[in-house]
């Protein structure tokens, strides 16, 4: 009992003196951890109306590209939402001191650049329902139009399991996509209690709870990333995410092979998940005297 209170006391003490998006990171991490057990090694999530939220166009492939490969294999059908246009994924024009007229023509170029690739790769996973929103980059936030839009899809597709970037995505546009989808649940007006959701990884690894074994359809993944050429020209992604997938077969697969990572839980705890994070920002906001922590914390 008294190692426990300790505890206690040192995490709020941290919590406080540590910068708050930190903080932040360590209450969740603390909940998720409390039960923590090794991943468990799944062919594949249970689902067969699989829809994914993907923040920009490559997240869907990077994230969850040889999961959702196999889920196609397996008879499931497989809907993917981007939320953004992709129009600042080109650091050389965001950078660019360009008219104003000219850099919207560049960046709605670089937006159907960016859809045709996502067209390209789904071809390659089997992938048949893209659904763009056209949010603009870098700016998604919960608004009618996005919200409606979500709802929209979730009514349509009654999906049985989300794929979705997950809480501790250190990126504005991955944090809100949750903060999306939630409100989008709570508009739709359809039964979705025994929804399941499984949060992928791209910017910042998780603690996993599910893992799934790749290596048989990871040249699928290789080449879907492949066609994402607009965006390899800045940051090699390929290299990244398959150290990422070796790394993740050092559990189960021996280090020998491929894995894909995941938190998978139902409606209703990744909804408690959400909240808590919400609330503990709003907390720093008051005891810290922060006013940006949201923003800080999705960057």
């Amino acid at each position: 009992m008294m190692k426990r209170l300790i505890r206690k006391l040192v995490n709020a003490a941290y919590y406080r003196l540590a910068e708050d998006h930190v903080g932040n990171s360590l209450a969740l991490s603390h909940i998720l951890t409390e039960t923590y057990r090794q991943p468990r090694l799944v062919e594949i999530p249970e689902g067969r109306r699989i829809l994914v939220l993907a923040p920009h166009m490559d997240d869907e492939i990077l994230g969850c590209g040889g999961t959702l490969r196999k889920h196609v294999l397996a008879g499931a059908s497989v809907t993917v939402v981007f939320m953004t246009d992709g129009r600042h994924g080109d650091p050389d024009l965001n950078a660019s001191r360009l008219p104003e007229s000219e850099r919207r023509e560049r960046e709605q170029r670089l937006v159907e650049t960016r859809k045709e690739e996502s067209r390209r790769a789904a071809d390659i996973i089997g992938i048949g329902n893209l659904v763009f929103l056209d949010q603009p980059d870098g700016e998604l936030s919960v608004n009618p139009e996005v919200t409606s839009a979500l709802a929209n899809v979730l009514r349509t597709k009654q999906p049985d399991l989300v794929y979705l970037p997950f809480l501790t995505e250190r990126h504005r546009d991955h944090w809100e996509t949750g903060s999306v989808f939630l409100e989008a649940i709570q508009s739709s007006g359809s039964t979705l209690d025994d929804m399941k959701c499984c949060g992928y990884e791209v910017w910042s690894p998780l603690l996993a709870n599910v893992l799934v074994d790749i290596e048989a359809v990871l040249p699928k993944k290789r080449l879907a990333i492949q066609q994402f050429e607009s965006q390899l020209r800045h940051v090699d992604y390929l290299n990244c995410i398959l150290g990422l997938g070796a790394y993740r077969s050092i559990e189960h697969l021996r280090g020998r092979g491929h894995a894909e990572a995941f938190y998978l839980t139902g409606l209703a705890n990744y909804q408690y998940l959400y909240r808590y994070l919400a609330s503990w920002t709003n907390t720093a906001r008051t005891n810290l005297g922060t006013n940006d922590h949201a923003d800080r914390l999705a960057q």
